[in-house]
């Protein structure tokens, strides 16, 4: 069971309670919102990325969520494609939070180099850096070679 605490207006969830020891609890902060208890367990997501459908009496996704954006951080990625006329070579699919996210990256002269040997191919595990952690400086710096 989940007591869910929602706008009126916007249908969108403010706030949620999965204990029933504590249903009750979650009050209405501003006059503008609704309780109601549903027998659902807690979505694995935050409250305002979900909206309440009156009419089904459940939950929906908010079109109107931000998405989270994978960090700029070092990842593995796996090589789709290569083009040496691109300013960005490389295309490369991230998975992130069970979602893929595509990007065309700078490559490093090792790359560009196991590239041309035939020592690279489409399908093969990448090491994937940022510059100045920006999302649109992504360079492939490395090939991962399996051991096992």
């Amino acid at each position: 069971m989940l007591e869910i605490r929602y706008n009126l207006e916007t249908k969108v969830v403010t706030g949620w309670c999965g204990d029933e020891d504590q249903f009750g609890n979650l009050g209405d902060r501003d006059g503008r919102e609704a309780l109601v208890i549903l027998d659902i367990d807690p979505p694995p997501k935050p409250c305002s990325s979900l909206l309440y459908d009156e009419t089904t009496e459940g939950l929906i996704d908010n079109p109107n969520y931000p998405q989270p954006q994978p960090p700029c951080s070092i990842h593995l990625a796996r090589l789709t494609d290569i083009n040496p006329d691109k300013v960005r070579p490389a295309t490369v699919v991230r998975t992130w939070e069970d979602k893929d996210y595509t990007y065309d990256c700078f490559v490093t002269q090792t790359i560009k180099d196991q590239w041309i040997n035939g020592d690279i191919a489409i399908g093969d595990i990448v090491l994937v850096e940022f510059l100045e952690d920006t999302s649109d400086r992504a360079i492939v710096v490395h090939k991962v070679f399996k051991t096992w």
